[in-house]
């Protein structure tokens, strides 16, 4: 396998894992028949739990560095000249969304190309991605998707 450099973080594109065993049944009731779009978890974020846009200048460029490396990872297939567009909100409701980080305020970061979400709050990411849920694709292909969800859900268990 090639390896590639991004800045200063090299990776390895990750290999695809083609499994034939039973879906874990936990994940059936946030199976949809496509997912929400980030546009639309974008929406639910306004209106539904008031976040605010913030600026991207906010965030070292180490952090997005970072963002993209497990774009990366989690996303095979994005190429290393893809363009990201990531917009950023926050949220001053910190008791809800308990952060992580040591922060002012809880945050969400999306990249509106791959659909990445990414906070310093695992409730409100956990949220969001329950919310989005998984497509059927998702479900019969075990894409990234479903082994995230399968991770959240038993996160949740704990």
């Amino acid at each position: 396998m090639e390896q590639n450099t991004i800045g200063y973080f090299e990776y390895k594109p990750a290999k695809k894992i083609d499994t034939p065993c039973i879906p874990d049944p936990r994940v059936y009731p946030f199976v949809f028949d496509s997912r929400l779009t980030t546009d639309e978890l974008i929406e639910y974020l306004l209106d539904e739990i008031g976040a605010l846009p913030m600026s991207l200048d906010d965030f070292s460029g180490a952090y997005l560095k970072m963002i993209i490396e497990n774009i990366y990872n989690l996303y095979p297939d994005i190429q290393p000249d893809t363009q990201h567009d990531f917009v950023a909100y926050r949220l001053n409701n910190t008791d809800v969304y308990d952060m992580s980080y040591g922060s002012n305020s809880v945050y969400v970061i999306f990249d509106k190309v791959t659909g990445y979400c990414d906070s310093n709050s695992n409730k409100l990411l956990r949220l969001l991605t329950l919310k989005r849920g998984i497509s059927k694709a998702d479900l019969e292909q075990r894409t990234p998707a479903y082994y995230h969800l399968l991770f959240l859900l038993s996160e949740t268990e704990k």
